[in-house]
């Protein structure tokens, strides 16, 4: 499938119609251009939310709540999609700063088990699982950021450097040294447990 920057930009385009819509006061429009990412939005805050999943609702209520109010501010120096996820970064760090002091900021990669597999089979993903779990929770919190926004939320480096507020060199350089760490701490966590 041809993956070209015209698709983008026609999104993008529609994303800018619609929020300049709800601007003119077409009430509908802003809540399209919501919904048109609601998906992508849940499973953001979700996974930023980590443990405390269950207040991925509030959250996204919150988020839609400030983007609504502070749409007039978006000037359009990044896709819409971006200054939304960053509004929804920002929120899920209120959440768990507020509501629970001691939850690392970027929370856990939580995964539940395939009832597909067989015990064995999920007794070994369960396993292969902890271990990266437990490889990227000692990375430095700049790295499992930019690995989460960049793997795991498929966000393009430039939308990771807007989101987080930093150049896209720097984004690149974090991912790559971020990739190179968790792949040394892998290698290192088999090795240590192929020898027990």
């Amino acid at each position: 499938m041809k993956s070209d920057g015209t698709t983008r930009e026609a999104t993008a385009e529609s994303d800018r119609t619609l929020l300049e819509a709800g601007r003119q006061g077409d009430a509908g429009a802003l809540s399209r251009l919501i919904e048109r990412h609601g998906r992508a939005l849940q499973s953001f805050v979700g996974r930023r939310l980590g443990a405390h999943r269950a207040w991925s609702e509030d959250a996204v209520q919150d988020v839609l709540l400030r983007a609504q109010r502070t749409a007039d501010r978006f000037e359009g120096r990044s896709s819409f999609r971006t200054w939304l996820f960053g509004i929804a970064r920002n929120i899920c760090h209120e959440y768990l700063r507020r509501e629970s002091p001691m939850v690392p900021e970027d929370g856990l990669f939580a995964a539940l088990p395939d009832a597909s597999l067989d015990p064995l089979e999920r007794l070994e993903r369960s396993e292969r699982e902890a271990l990266v779990r437990s490889a990227i929770a000692d990375l430095p919190a700049a790295h499992r950021r930019v690995l989460r926004l960049r793997d795991r939320d498929g966000l393009a480096y430039a939308e990771i450097g807007r989101t987080l507020g930093i150049p896209i060199g720097t984004v690149r350089s974090r991912v790559h040294n971020a990739r190179a760490a968790l792949s040394r701490s892998l290698a290192a966590r088999l090795e240590k447990k192929e020898r027990r």
